[in-house]
């Protein structure tokens, strides 16, 4: 638990001094949003800046370069499904990892916000989610006036 806080100081201490967007990736993206029960011992993150490997007790934060598209979505849910969802594989998301999504879409605060992030996604991505919206009234109208 202490190395989990010393990680995420570092990473707000480097994001403030260097100025850059830091996004969590991989496995750190699955555990951050509930999506897998493992712990990582590398917590993966993307960043605008330069790319290198950190080291804080026995955990390692590797952080990876990446394109500007990346940060681009307005809402920290989008940002994390999409590395989530591009770490499960499109093969591997099943109704447990299903649940969990509808559940996290349904908390989101900014869903007009969310909805405009629907169109950065990669496709196989945004049609699971879309799937997930429809069945969702407080949606409804966000979709159909996005859509026009």
């Amino acid at each position: 638990m202490k190395a989990k806080l010393r990680a995420r100081r570092e990473e707000r201490k480097r994001k403030q001094r260097d100025k850059v967007q830091i996004q969590p990736s991989g496995v750190t993206a699955l555990n951050k949003l509930g999506l897998s029960t493992q712990v990582p011992t590398k917590y993966t993150y993307l960043t605008s800046g330069s790319g290198r490997v950190l080291t804080l007790g026995n955990r390692t934060i590797e952080l990876k370069r990446s394109v500007p598209k990346n940060f681009a979505f307005q809402t920290v849910l989008a940002a994390l499904l999409v590395q989530a969802l591009r770490t499960l594989g499109q093969k591997n998301v099943g109704n447990q990892e299903l649940s969990t999504i509808r559940k996290l879409v349904n908390e989101e605060e900014h869903k007009d916000l969310f909805v405009q992030d629907l169109t950065l996604m990669p496709v196989w991505m945004r049609k699971l989610i879309t799937d997930i919206i429809d069945k969702n009234e407080h949606y409804d109208t966000l979709v159909k006036s996005h859509n026009r």
